[in-house]
């Protein structure tokens, strides 16, 4: 396992474990998790949700199918999100409406993300840079 926290950032650090489930008993005081290159197929809101002080969440190349708006619930600080080498299909309305904060989101590499719902960013007067989507989305 290739976990390591540093006091500074409280950064956690879970690549290329062959995860398949989002790790549980993280600190409560993570700022910066990394959990790409894995195998996750859902990010649970309730544990999502007691990481309060997230600024950096990266999902990246992974599995999962769908997120919803009970995901980032609480993730008001979270600042830079990375979705992408995923296999999302779709993105609701409001999906990314608690994270006032965010500034940066990529979702490149979504090849099955065929319906992006006009509202899903409209809460989200700090974004900056949006990923490019998928050809047609």
């Amino acid at each position: 396992v290739s976990e390591s926290e540093t006091m500074a950032n409280m950064l956690t650090l879970w690549t290329f474990t062959h995860l398949t489930t989002f790790p549980v008993n993280l600190p409560l005081a993570t700022r910066q998790l990394i959990i790409s290159n894995n195998r996750i197929v859902e990010l649970p809101p309730l544990a999502l949700n007691y990481l309060s002080d997230l600024v950096y969440l990266d999902c990246s190349n992974n599995s999962l199918t769908e997120i919803s708006e009970s995901t980032f619930g609480n993730l008001r600080k979270l600042a830079y999100l990375d979705l992408s080498f995923n296999t999302l299909s779709r993105i609701e309305d409001r999906t990314f409406g608690p994270l006032a904060s965010l500034v940066m989101l990529r979702m490149t590499d979504n090849p099955g993300l065929s319906e992006i719902h006009p509202d899903a960013f409209a809460e989200n007067a700090a974004l900056q840079v949006l990923d490019p989507l998928p050809h047609g989305s």
